[in-house]
C-alpha cells in the first residue's frame, strides 16, 4: 500500500490458473482501495474487477463505508455496495451463503452496524 499523508491507498492483482477446468482455465482479480480519516470519521472505498479469461463471465464490485468513532473502541458504520455481473456469472453483492443473484445481473446492498472491541 501507499500512504500519502493521512490517505492510504492499496492495489492488488491475483491471477488464478485453474488447470482442472476446460471452460474457465484462468481468472484475474484486480482491486483498488483507499481510506481517508477526517476527525472522528473514517471513509473507505474499494473497487474490484473479476475477469474469467476466455469467457464472457466477469464482475465489477464497488463498496463504500463511512465509520464514525464514538470512542477508542466503539464505532457506528454504514456500508453500501453494488455488483454488476456479466455473462453467466451470478455473484451476490456480499458473501453470505444463500443470497443469490441472476446470471449477468446486478445487485445493491446497504448495511448499518455498531462495532465494539472488547
Amino acid at each position: 500500500y501507499l500512504k500519502l499523508g493521512e490517505v492510504k491507498l492499496a492495489a492488488g492483482y491475483l491471477r488464478r490458473d485453474n488447470e482442472g477446468s476446460a471452460t474457465q482455465p484462468r481468472s484475474d482479480l484486480w482491486w483498488l482501495g483507499g481510506t481517508y480519516p477526517s476527525g472522528p470519521w473514517l471513509f473507505e472505498a474499494q473497487l474490484f474487477k473479476l475477469d474469467d479469461r476466455h469467457t464472457a463471465n466477469g464482475a465489477r464490485l464497488a463498496v463504500f463505508r463511512a465509520s464514525y468513532f464514538l470512542s477508542k473502541r466503539s464505532l457506528v458504520y454504514a456500508t453500501a455496495g453494488h455488483i454488476r455481473n456479466s455473462g453467466s456469472l451470478a455473484l451476490p453483492v456480499n458473501g453470505y451463503p444463500g443470497l443469490t443473484n441472476t446470471p449477468g445481473g446486478s445487485q445493491s446492498g446497504f448495511m448499518l452496524g455498531v462495532k465494539h472491541t472488547f
